[in-house]
């Protein structure tokens, strides 16, 4: 592998979320505190309303975060996660991953997203 592949790997490692943490919410132990989904929009409206998202429930308090995508043809996930792998997201982001199967697998997100006092 290169070493640009290797770094890539290395931080997409870093910021996935672990299955140990999935499991918990799946039994209620830690709490999704907001939710939105995304089905019927286009990538531009989806784009915006995710960032927009982010930013309220970061602004908000709020630690855990599930984005519901669908499957459908990949567009919208592809623009979600073009959006959480951007620099700029990392401000507001700790990790992120798919859902557990259960609730929603690769046809949604879950945040990890920073407390609010990191940033100034």
């Amino acid at each position: 592998l290169s070493i640009r592949r290797q770094r890539q790997m290395c931080i997409r490692d870093r910021n996935q979320i672990t299955r140990d943490t999935l499991r918990k919410i799946l039994k209620g132990k830690i709490k999704i505190e907001a939710e939105i989904d995304l089905h019927g929009l286009d990538r531009f409206k989806a784009r915006d309303i995710v960032e927009g998202f982010i930013h309220e429930s970061f602004f908000n308090g709020y630690r855990y975060i599930n984005i519901i995508t669908g499957k459908g043809s990949g567009i919208i996930r592809q623009v979600v996660k073009d959006y959480l792998d951007d620099k700029k997201s990392y401000k507001f982001i700790i990790g992120f991953s798919n859902a557990h199967r259960k609730q929603g697998g690769e046809g949604a997100f879950v945040l990890h997203l920073r407390k609010k006092e990191t940033i100034g």
